[in-house]
């Protein structure tokens, strides 16, 4: 758990479960982004917290668009608040923003750049329409 605190000091966890921890650990390790993970990123506004929680039921080797999610959270018309909270997120592996896209498909828009985004997406098996704009 330490470890883990070392490498996300922004994350509070608000499980002790050790199995848990150990799981989470492996899934960062082996870029395996298919778990729920209940936790609370400090300094998140609640906006931001619907958004990852939103983005966290997308399944694995699929992708929504950033307007999908705004209408998800039930505000249609905050697509670019999305954008920014997908933007802010910094748990890539557990809130898998990585599979938020544009909605004409396009790969846009990653923290840690559009080729780790399309080789997330690629190991997860998702269909890529487009490239990155």
């Amino acid at each position: 758990m330490e470890e883990l605190q070392e490498t996300y000091p922004t994350v509070q966890f608000e499980s002790g479960n050790p199995t848990q921890t150990a799981v989470v650990v492996r899934a960062i390790n082996e870029l395996d982004c298919s778990l729920e993970v209940k936790m609370v990123q400090k300094g998140n506004t609640p906006f931001a917290a619907q958004v990852y929680n939103a983005v966290q039921k997308i399944p694995k080797g699929e992708t929504r668009s950033y307007s999908d999610i705004a209408r998800e959270i039930g505000n249609p018309s905050a697509t670019r608040a999305v954008a920014g909270a997908c933007a802010r997120n910094n748990l890539a592996y557990i809130v898998p923003c990585h599979r938020v896209i544009g909605s004409s498909g396009n790969l846009s828009g990653y923290r840690w750049g559009i080729a780790k985004k399309r080789a997330l997406l690629q190991a997860e098996g998702a269909e890529l329409r487009f490239s990155a704009m």
